[in-house]
């Protein structure tokens, strides 16, 4: 894993929207966060990011993005993840001192790599909806699988 930093801070007032996301995902891919595309720069509903982000990830590293929200305390969900899935990186949503939603990089019950240059970590759930989210990289290998079944 690498532990890159964010080139592009979140200022919508400006017109710009921050690369967390990218570069969290940089560091579970273990790539240059310039490798991967910049998803949020146009600001997108998560209706068109996630199947964007999903598609970019089948193609180049055959995996996809799996995400769960939890309506709990951050504590609850490191100590669930830690539980179940120890050893596990992961991408973690929530709100940044900053105030705005944020992704870092957790792995079991802590959160060990916030992208963010002035870092913070989380303090609470995502300003959008409310929740926190979980989400894991996994085998995008069934997609084809099921594509040659159909046809």
């Amino acid at each position: 894993m690498r532990y890159n930093k964010q080139t592009i801070l979140h200022d919508p007032e400006h017109g710009q929207y921050g690369d967390c996301l990218r570069t969290a995902l940089s560091c579970l891919l273990n790539m240059d966060q310039e490798e991967v595309p910049h998803f949020c720069a146009t600001n997108p509903t998560s209706e068109d990011l996630w199947p964007a982000i999903n598609a970019w990830l089948a193609e180049t590293c055959h995996l996809v993005v799996y995400s769960v929200a939890y309506d709990c305390s951050l504590e609850q969900i490191l100590t669930m993840q830690q539980i179940m899935n120890p050893g596990l990186y992961y991408l973690l949503a929530g709100k940044s001192p900053r105030g705005c939603t944020h992704q870092v990089v957790a792995c079991g019950d802590q959160i060990i790599h916030d992208p963010a240059p002035e870092g913070g970590g989380l303090i609470g759930p995502c300003v959008e909806d409310g929740f926190y989210w979980v989400s894991v990289l996994v085998s995008a290998c069934h997609l084809s699988r099921k594509d040659s079944q159909l046809g």
